[in-house]
């Protein structure tokens, strides 16, 4: 647990995950880190950006 936690910490401070729309995390694999995000959060990667045109 200390390890997972310290790994969190780590992860926080150079990806700010703990401020996004995040459902769980799994920290249970020492060398795995697995993030579920909200299902609005996965439909909006899976979209492309889209592209304005130009006037």
């Amino acid at each position: 647990m200390p390890e997972a936690l310290y790994q969190l910490a780590m992860i926080q401070q150079t990806n700010d995950v703990l401020n996004k729309d995040v459902v769980a995390i799994d920290l249970r694999i020492p060398d795995r880190l697995s993030v579920q995000t909200s299902a609005a959060a996965a439909d909006l990667r899976r979209k492309p950006p889209e592209k304005k045109q130009k006037t």
